[in-house]
């Protein structure tokens, strides 16, 4: 039996909630609770064991009842938040069924799983080189750029997201050059970058070109972390797609072997506010 007949479990939540419910705002709150209970264990034992039980089952029900957030679940409920409903009404049917420990450990788990799969949603929006719209801001190309495909990644590239990242690009066999425009990509993974590593050593070996356009500081760091950057190429990242298709169709006409800055200080184009 452990000392004074008290069982820890589920990290003293009820305790945490009526300290906070009660207006607690610091560490001291879990100090000075503990604290108390200690002095009426040791001083106050025999006046507490005459408490009735009863008394004590009715603190108990009313503190269960101050734990819930009311407003949110009427507010969940109301909107219909599939997620949300679900993961509440599971963890609730746990809490009764099972114990509380049990029931944290399935919510928890629960609310990853359904988190995990919302943000592995990546978008990959594969397109061809719209022409007119780039010679219209001024750029000029001089073929229909039919070797070039950009893709639009959007969300983050990780272990989730991986199948759908080789799957957009499976097929695209006519394709000499691809632009990954990685603006709307906030974070990389291991798996992700492993992604990445396959796709360049897939067209690198039939003799294609993989190019990254305004890649997130942070995805960067990862990259150059990993080496990526090095064996992709550092000339073969820019600050925007519309620059990486004007140096690929600038090398699929003079070849790869012409400098990147020569390329670039042939063109007239005025930088652009926001990559694309």
């Amino acid at each position: 039996i452990p000392f004074f007949g008290g069982v820890p479990a589920t990290a003293a939540i009820a305790r945490s909630s009526v300290g906070i419910k009660s207006g607690g705002q610091t560490r001291l709150v879990s100090i000075i609770h503990a604290l108390a209970l200690l002095a009426a264990a040791l001083l106050a034992a025999p006046i507490i064991a005459l408490v009735p039980l009863t008394a004590l089952a009715g603190v108990l029900m009313v503190t269960a009842v101050r734990m819930n957030e009311w407003a949110s679940i009427r507010f969940m409920f109301s909107h219909r938040f599939k997620t949300g409903v679900l993961t509440f009404l599971v963890t609730f049917l746990a809490t009764i069924t099972l114990d509380l420990t049990q029931a944290i450990i399935i919510g928890g788990i629960l609310s990853a799983g359904i988190f995990i799969n919302q943000v592995a949603n990546l978008e990959v929006d594969v397109r061809t080189v719209d022409v007119e719209r780039m010679r219209a801001r001024g750029m000029d190309l001089k073929t229909d750029c039919r070797y070039i495909r950009v893709a639009y990644l959007t969300g983050p590239l990780f272990f989730a997201a991986t199948n759908t990242f080789n799957e957009a690009f499976a097929h695209e066999e006519d394709v000499d050059y691809l632009v990954l425009s990685m603006r709307a990509v906030p974070l990389i993974d291991l798996s992700g970058i492993e992604a990445l590593h396959s796709l360049h050593d897939s067209m690198a070996a039939q003799g294609k070109t993989l190019m990254l356009a305004a890649v997130h500081p942070k995805v960067m760091r990862m990259l150059e972390r990993a080496g990526l950057d090095a064996i992709i190429g550092k000339e073969n990242f820019f600050w925007s797609a519309d620059r990486a298709i004007l140096v690929a169709e600038s090398q699929h006409e003079h070849g790869k072997q012409q400098p990147v800055d020569e390329i670039e200080s042939a063109t007239t184009v005025e930088p652009m506010a926001m990559p694309i």
